[in-house]
């Protein structure tokens, strides 16, 4: 997943409704200069 720091107003859910939550755990970030960030999470 990457994230890309902006500011809106409101917007779209970026995942359905659940059931029931997963249990993700972090596995790997990383920063870039423009201010992305990388975001690897695992099962």
């Amino acid at each position: 997943m990457f994230v890309f720091p902006v500011v809106l107003g409101g917007g779209t859910p970026f995942f359905p409704g659940l059931e029931r939550p997963i249990g993700l755990h972090p596995a790997e970030t990383r920063t870039f200069g423009s201010g992305v960030v990388y975001l690897s999470y695992r099962i």
